[in-house]
């Protein structure tokens, strides 16, 4: 959690019981200069269904197809360019941890990422293959 008050963090998260326990990790932390969206991001706004992991890693929920989930919710997605476009400052780290749909994140960050300092994100060329992109 970043503790730093000279900066501003979006968080964007799509699983409702993951969002319930923003706000207290925020608090527990005493962290001010967080916001928290609701929802997902693409290519492009719209809606699109979320696999929910089981309980023993909450933190795998995908919008990957290749799932064997029985646990499914529909989720609203959105573009990092449009849910930060009032954001203008320069954008010192876009972390993602997006579970195979980076490429898909990253295609509706173009403008963002010209204004972005460091990309971090987490590679997993299998979860990348069964979202239907190609890795490299």
């Amino acid at each position: 959690m970043c503790t730093s008050t000279s900066g501003h963090v979006v968080a964007i998260e799509p699983e409702a019981n993951n969002l319930r326990l923003l706000p207290k990790s925020i608090s527990a932390n005493n962290v001010t200069n967080v916001s928290i969206i609701d929802g997902g991001v693409g290519t492009s706004a719209g809606y699109a269904e979320l696999s929910l992991n089981d309980p023993s890693n909450l933190g795998m929920h995908s919008l990957r197809q290749d799932l064997h989930s029985n646990n499914k919710v529909n989720i609203e997605i959105d573009t990092i360019n449009h849910i930060l476009e009032n954001h203008s400052r320069k954008i010192e780290l876009l972390k993602m941890d997006i579970e195979g749909f980076k490429i898909d994140a990253l295609l509706g960050a173009e403008i963002t990422l010209a204004r972005t300092k460091q990309v971090q994100i987490e590679y997993t060329p299998k979860f990348t293959r069964t979202c239907g992109r190609d890795p490299n």
